[in-house]
């Protein structure tokens, strides 16, 4: 799935990855070997990172569009496939909570003449239960930005975004 929105099925080429469950570490306790069938065919290599309940990954840059296979093969020789489409494009925001839902991983910059002071745009008062802060725009003598974390838009032609239905640059 996706590792920001963790919505599944569609990935794209250099997106951060994360496949979710219980068998990624084999009985030997070492790391997986991941790999990619894309669809021309080509088998591809992953470096990725397990844990008992996920694997975290970055879909190969090189990796042919349309269907495509994962295959993760435990130290143990246990092994497990997922199917997933490859798109140019499959879009996603990491969130405060670190969880796909709610209030998005964002940080504010205020570009001022005697510093670059930088402050979250949310906090969490618990584990996955954060709440967005107000963004202050300052006297208009600074630039504002607001920071969004994501993957899976490397190959866009191009991003854009709206607040309150207005585009912004």
């Amino acid at each position: 799935v996706n590792a920001a929105s963790l919505t599944g099925g569609i990935l794209a080429p250099s997106e951060n990855a994360v496949l979710t469950g219980s068998f990624f570490i084999g009985t030997g306790g070492g790391q997986p070997t991941i790999s990619l069938l894309d669809s021309t065919g080509v088998n591809l290599p992953i470096d990725g990172h397990a844990t008992t309940s996920q694997v975290q990954f970055q879909v190969p840059s090189g990796a042919a569009l349309g269907p495509a296979t994962l295959t993760i093969v435990r130290d143990d020789g246990g092994s497990a496939k997922a199917s997933v489409t490859l798109e140019a494009v499959a879009p996603g925001l990491y969130s405060a909570a670190g969880n796909g839902r709610g209030v998005t991983l964002a940080e504010v910059v205020s570009m001022t003449p005697d510093g670059v002071p930088s402050s979250l745009a949310y906090q969490c008062d618990a584990p996955g239960n954060c709440s967005a802060l107000p963004i202050d725009l300052g006297d208009g003598s600074q630039d504002v930005l607001l920071v969004l974390h994501g993957t899976g838009i490397r190959n866009a032609g191009s991003v854009g975004a709206q607040i309150g239905g207005v585009d912004v640059e």
